[in-house]
């Protein structure tokens, strides 16, 4: 068979899975179901430490944060070819697409990010800025509520919400985000810009 039963056994006793999980491989295991743990193999296979990856991430990682975007993006793409399923990855190769104005590129990696990680707060809400930025406001409020799902004081979340309510004409809505972002983040001036404009066109210009 193309699996290692027990191999598998000693990972999952190294982990401490749960009883259920363990009980599900030893029954496919009684019963011969050798593809569903075969699949369970190259599962466990995906999520063991790759040093050669380790090694390109951070690699492209230390580009990324010093500027040298060519070649950050070179070998984000040579990682995905490796291992298309890194979230962070995916999210990262995108920020450098957003920053080189491929807009459409950069949607695909935010999207395939979330795909890979339904929580991956981050790529949510480059998302939702990337949404605001072509003019897709009301896209840009779903992600930024999911994004607010996953953690209720994202910053980047309140700000882009206020900012899509805005450009759609809600300024209560609008007003009333940049007043929690400012309560998270005092000193976030974009956000007391805006908010400066959203009193003065909803006609309370004393605040």
């Amino acid at each position: 068979y193309p699996y290692d039963y027990y191999w598998i056994l000693n990972y999952i006793n190294d982990k401490k899975l749960k009883q259920k999980d363990i009980f599900f491989i030893n029954k496919c295991h009684k019963i011969d179901y050798w593809n569903e743990l075969y699949t369970i193999q190259q599962n466990i296979m995906r999520q063991k430490p790759n040093i050669k990856l380790e090694k390109l991430f951070s690699k492209a990682f230390n580009n990324h944060q010093a500027g040298n975007l060519i070649e950050a993006e070179k070998i984000y793409q040579k990682i995905i070819k490796i291992n298309p399923n890194i979230d962070v990855v995916q999210n990262n190769l995108g920020m450098i697409y957003l920053k080189a104005n491929k807009k459409k590129l950069a949607q695909f990696c935010f999207l395939s990010a979330i795909k890979i990680n339904s929580n991956y707060i981050e790529a949510y809400n480059n998302l939702a800025s990337l949404n605001n930025e072509i003019g897709q406001y009301n896209k840009s409020i779903i992600h930024s509520n999911k994004a607010l799902e996953i953690n209720h004081n994202s910053v980047n979340a309140l700000f882009n919400l206020a900012y899509s309510y805005g450009k759609i004409g809600n300024k209560k809505n609008e007003i009333k985000f940049y007043l929690k972002t400012l309560k998270l983040e005092p000193e976030h001036f974009s956000a007391y810009n805006n908010l400066a404009l959203a009193y003065y066109e909803s006609g309370e210009t004393e605040k």
